[in-house]
């Protein structure tokens, strides 16, 4: 009998376990150690103190607790009126049966606001879904903006949509399957867990959609979830959802939308003495909420005169004797708006439509404007009361209605290019410090810029699609250090993301700028980054081709340490064509380069990675002594997921050799690695890999309990190829076992 003992491990989530004789238990409870497993349970200690007798160890590692996004949906309007029609249809349709599938699509494409944005969609589905939560027939909210129609932003694709989605579901980023197909089942049988682990439904937001295209693999299915998606276009493409056209407030709704909003602000405002001026302010605003809005506001605060003049200055000011489309209507509203503010005001307000991304945080604000916080935020609640901007306080963060922001480019800011330098170089010194902390192992000193490690991805996760934008922005105005550096902080933090597209994207910027100023050390970076996201991508001759100038770059100004890193990544992508031994080649070399450099870390990358090339090449025994070395060190270097993986790629050699009874006890521990690292693909395919050794050794029950494992792990994960795969070999098991 024994006991088994806790002490916390230097490695962060990790406790190590030590089994002592049951009498010497209370005796001891002081220790001073370090430990590291190596295969087949082999501990090696360093500077151990060990006092009684230990028997045995095991290391194990905490779970993780799972990070999700939930109710980050916008606040409902303040006030609210004249679509009270709309409401009750989408509430309708959100109330009906459970067993329905595909969701609600709110479209502003009637003829008379065709593709015109400010008519309220997303002010009519914040108030629905805040409605229908208070009803109970939702547990949990989830909203992704989709971008569509944001001036110098790139719309997200369905694949990115369903990234954002299925992190906030809580699915980690190591976890996401690689295909649009296998991410949105993913999606849904994670929306089908959560469901039934919080006792209902689940509603999901998309907002500003360009096109069906965006939406499709967007679609809960069955079990009662839904979808709400808004759009300026009738996605009449998509099948089974119910379509709802939002057309302009009628001028009566439109008189009481703007006489509401006044008396929020003031129940005795005087301009609500002047019905008539009301009424024709109204009339002008075309019956566009966002319109209305910014009139109510320009009204609030205007020294300049009552509703009636307001109304004449709709009327007159353009070179038109009479508006006669919504556009104009919305122009003119926001040049009347814009010419009440302050200079200051004014400039803080063009610089947030300029700055890259939909959304800005206090502190980038601070950055770009040049103003102390407090300053700032006077400024920024009075363009929020304005209705010119809007504030998310939930993420201490400022939004702008699209067309606002495509406005703002209309107008002449001083010192607009040194605002936005400024701005890029703060984002730029984060990033770096960020990815620091991304690439640290455990006991190498970070910036204290963030926390830890959780804190610099968190900011990251923040300002991911604000920080692609700003790499165009860089580009744009010929801030060539941002344009250069920014993508190459922010590689390892899009491979880990999986975000490949956005990676090849920010990388040509890279290059192409690095090419520009015979900056041949960094376009080397560039090269590489985009050979390794095209190889992720499937794009493998292109990746060659990127890799092979990178290693140009790197060969032309000396970079060993570049040259080492850019080999190991040619290798990969010559296996896989398969071009074996010229993959060993470049393997050999890197491996030479990083010994030659001191790089444990790459020499463990590369060893790893021959290991792989020599199993696929038959050539077992120099493979197994290439994925030993491997784990040797990834252990020292505390890199434990890439512990997991060495001993994974061990059990399957000696599975490939018939060592069947030493590739099971392999197995078993690359599996409880994996799984306690949160790699719950990985862990399925160790599983999968566990049980043909099972079988093979004549274990045929516990084969059939592996693989009824491995089938389980593979549809939570969404991967409906290897789940197809493992259940019709389950199914041929199960057959074998009624027939003997």
């Amino acid at each position: 009998m024994s006991d088994w003992l806790p002490y916390q491990t230097h490695f962060p989530q990790s406790v190590l376990w030590f089994a002592v004789p049951q009498e010497q238990g209370k005796s001891t409870g002081e220790k001073n150690m370090t430990g590291t497993f190596q295969y087949r349970d082999h501990i090696d200690f360093r500077d151990a103190t060990i006092h009684g007798d230990a028997i045995g160890v095991k290391n194990e590692y905490l779970p993780r607790p799972a990070t999700t996004v939930w109710n980050a949906l916008p606040a409902p309007p303040p006030v609210f009126t004249g679509r009270e029609d709309e409401l009750a249809a989408l509430l309708q349709a959100l109330e009906s049966s459970a067993e329905e599938s595909g969701g609600v699509v709110v479209s502003s494409a009637a003829a008379s606001v065709a593709g015109m944005g400010g008519v309220g969609k997303s002010a009519l589905t914040a108030m629905a879904a805040h409605r229908a939560c208070q009803e109970g027939w939702f547990t949990r909210v989830l909203w992704v903006d989709l971008y569509g129609y944001s001036p110098g932003i790139q719309a997200l694709t369905a694949d990115r949509a369903l990234d954002v989605l299925l992190r906030a579901l809580g699915v980690d980023h190591k976890e996401l399957p690689a295909t649009v197909q296998e991410k949105s089942a993913l999606y849904r049988s994670q929306l089908a867990q959560v469901a039934a682990a919080q006792g209902g439904p689940v509603l999901v937001v998309a907002d500003n959609a360009a096109g069906a295209a965006q939406v499709r693999p967007l679609l809960p299915g069955p079990g009662g979830n839904r979808l709400i998606v808004t759009s300026r276009r009738l996605l009449s493409t998509l099948t089974g959802v119910r379509h709802l056209r939002l057309d302009a407030l009628t001028p009566e709704a439109s008189l009481d939308l703007l006489t509401s909003l006044l008396a929020a602000a003031d129940p005795d405002h005087p301009h609500l003495s002047d019905p008539q001026g009301l009424k024709r302010v109204a009339r002008l605003c075309a019956g566009l909420p966002l319109a209305l809005q910014i009139a109510a506001g320009l009204m609030v605060r205007s020294t300049r005169g009552t509703p009636t003049r307001l109304a004449d200055q709709l009327r007159g000011t353009s070179p038109v004797e009479r508006l006669k489309d919504e556009e104009n209507t919305l122009h003119t509203v926001f040049d009347l708006s814009y010419e009440e503010l302050t200079p200051d005001h004014a400039r803080v307000f063009v610089l947030l439509g300029r700055a890259p991304g939909a959304t800005i945080s206090t502190a980038a604000a601070t950055v770009l404007t040049g103003l102390d916080e407090d300053t700032l935020i006077e400024m920024l609640d009075d363009l929020a009361a304005a209705h010119l901007i809007t504030d998310h306080p939930a993420t201490d963060r400022w939004g702008m209605h699209d067309l606002l922001a495509d406005y703002t480019r209309t107008r002449e800011v001083s010192g607009e290019r040194d605002a936005l330098v400024r701005l890029l170089d703060h984002y730029t010194a984060m990033t770096e410090a960020a990815n620091a902390h991304l690439r640290a192992l455990p006991g190498e000193e970070t910036p204290g810029t963030f926390a830890d490690r959780s804190g610099a991805t968190a900011w990251l996760d923040a300002e991911h699609t604000t920080l692609i934008d700003a790499v165009r922005v860089a580009d744009r105005i010929g801030h060539t250090s941002a344009a250069v550096n920014l993508p190459l902080n922010l590689a390892e933090y899009l491979k880990q993301r999986r975000f490949f597209a956005d990676k090849v994207t920010v990388n040509t910027v890279a290059r192409d700028t690095a090419r520009r100023m015979g900056d041949r050390h960094n376009e080397a970076k560039a090269w590489n980054n985009l050979g390794i996201a095209l190889q992720e991508m499937g794009e493998t001759d292109e990746a060659i081709d990127a890799l092979d100038r990178a290693l140009a770059c790197c060969e032309e100004t000396g970079d060993r340490h570049r040259e080492a890193s850019t080999l190991n990544s040619l290798g990969l992508a010559l296996h896989r064509v398969p071009r074996f031994e010229e993959a060993i080649t470049a393997l050999e070399r890197a491996r030479a380069l990083h010994i030659e450099n001191g790089n444990r870390r790459g020499e463990a990358i590369a060893r790893h990675s021959l290991g792989e090339v020599l199993r696929k090449m038959g050539r077992f025994e120099d493979a197994l002594d290439s994925f030993r070395c491997a784990l040797a060190l990834h252990q020292e270097l505390g890199n434990r997921p890439s512990e997991a993986r060495a001993v994974h790629g061990i059990g399957n050699v000696l599975r490939d050799t018939h060592r069947f009874e030493e590739a099971i006890t392999a197995l078993r521990h690359a599996l409880a690695l994996h799984r306690d690292a949160g790699e719950h693909h990985s862990e399925a395919t160790a599983w999968h890999n566990l049980s043909y050794a099972l079988r093979e050794n004549g274990q045929f029950g516990e084969s059939v309990s592996a693989l009824e494992r491995a089938v389980e792990l593979y549809a939570g994960t969404g991967d409906d190829y290897w789940r197809a795969t493992a259940q019709d070999q389950l199914d041929e098991l199960r057959r074998e076992g009624m027939s003997g």
